[in-house]
Order: structure tokens, then sequence, then C-alpha cells
């Protein structure tokens, strides 16, 4: 077997190209499941925010739980096959984004933060006046839950919770999605409207610079594992080996 030195004890590159072809099948058979999984992570949030039905609901909470095994399943074969941090190769002069996977959840977040100040301006809503039944202290004991009743296309709405408070027996305006007579906004004021604006284009740029990056990442991941396979490059052996233990 031949071997190629590279920085202390390298593993023969017969063994290094097999593990490297493993890793990049499993790579290509999960690719269209990792960035569809991705995808509907990324807008489910956002848009569950704008129309929280039940099909969104559930998107939002089974895409992120589906990605986690199989973005593993994607890397963690590569890793040990690469080193990642252990590979020496201009390929990955820089280690191969760490904060991706944070970024993308920051940039999300922030997409979901805006999408639920802007909700007023960008759902179709309706305008009413619900009046108020009751009130009283919300879990934190710190502010005030209201309920009331309304009418709105002929559907009636009675005990469900409203945006603001107020006094009971008093008359509130507020905003009633057309897609769903339950979800109501409060009128959206300019100082919100301003801040839904910058936390949603903070979310776009985190989210685009992480994406960005990600994408680099898959691309240098690719050409590490073609000069594996290849015989360019050689792969520490402590990668894969397990060290012995010390008594």
């Amino acid at each position: 077997m031949s071997m190629y030195q590279q920085g202390g004890r390298t593993l023969p590159t017969e063994e290094a190209a097999r593990k490297a072809r493993v890793a990049r099948m499993l790579r290509r058979i999960l690719s269209v499941p990792f960035w569809a999984l991705l995808a509907l992570s990324i807008v489910s949030w956002p848009v569950g925010e704008l129309h929280p039905t039940t099909g969104w609901n559930v998107a939002r909470f089974l895409a992120p739980t589906l990605l986690v095994p199989i973005t593993l399943i994607r890397a963690m074969p590569t890793t040990r096959v690469v080193g990642l941090s252990h590979y020496r190769s201009p390929r990955f002069s820089r280690r191969p984004g760490y904060l991706v996977g944070f970024g993308v959840f920051c940039g999300v977040f922030a997409l979901s933060g805006a999408a639920n100040v802007l909700a007023p301006a960008l759902v179709p809503a309706i305008p009413v006046n619900a009046k108020v039944t009751k009130c009283h202290a919300d879990a934190g004991g710190e502010g005030t839950d209201c309920f009331g009743d309304w009418t709105v296309n002929g559907i009636h709405e009675n005990g469900q919770k409203l945006p603001v408070s107020a006094q009971p027996g008093s008359t509130v305006r507020i905003l009633v999605s057309q897609v769903d007579t339950h979800v109501t906004y409060a009128r959206l004021s300019d100082g919100r409207e301003v801040l839904g604006v910058v936390v949603g284009a903070v979310g776009v740029l985190v989210t685009g610079a992480s994406l960005f990056e990600l994408i680099a990442t898959r691309g240098r991941i690719r050409r590490g594992l073609d000069d594996v396979i290849e015989g360019r490059a050689a792969v520490p052996a402590q990668v894969l080996t397990t060290r012995p233990r010390r008594n």
C-alpha cells in the first residue's frame, strides 16, 4: 500500500479512498432531503407566524427534527475522512463553517420575530370591533390577558384571546385574519413597523450569509473528498483510528 507522509502518521490511500467514496455517496443520497428540509425549516417559521395553521405548525417542528439526524449522517463520515480541522490541504485552509448552523438559527429567529411584528401589515385582515368580556393576570404576572367576543363574515367568536388589553365591558378595535378568524392582531404602530423592518433585514442578511458559507463549504468538502479518492491527498491516520488507552 502506498503512503503519503503529511504531518505525522497517514492513512494508506486505498483505505482513505474507500472511506471517502462512502462519505461522498451518503452526501449525494441525502443531498435532496437535506436541502429540502433546510429550506422548509427556514421558511416554515416566519410563514408559521403569519399563518399559524396546523400544517405550518407541524412543519415548524417536524422539519428541524428530521434535519438534525440527516445532517449528522452526512457530516460524520465526511469528518472521519478528511478530518476537517486536521486535513492538511489548501482546500481546508479555513475551518468549514462551524458557525453556519448557529447563523441559520439566529437568522430564522430574527425572520420569525419580524414576521410576528409585521403580521398586521402582511396578513389579509379585517378590522372589527370586539367586546372585552374578561381579563386576568398573565402567566408571568407582569401583564394582563384579555378575552372577548366579535363577529366577522357572519362567524361569531366567543371568549377568544385579544391582542390588546382593556376594561371588561369596553369595546376595542382589532384586526382579524381572513385565513383564521381565531387569529387576531393589534394595529401596527409606526415604531413597531420600523422595528419589524430592521429585524427582518438583519434576519435576511444573517440567513443569507450563513447559506453562502454553507454552499462554499459544500464545494470545499466535495473537492477535498475528490482529492482523497484520486490519491492527491492523504488523511492523518489518527483521524480514523482509535488511540490506545493509557493505563
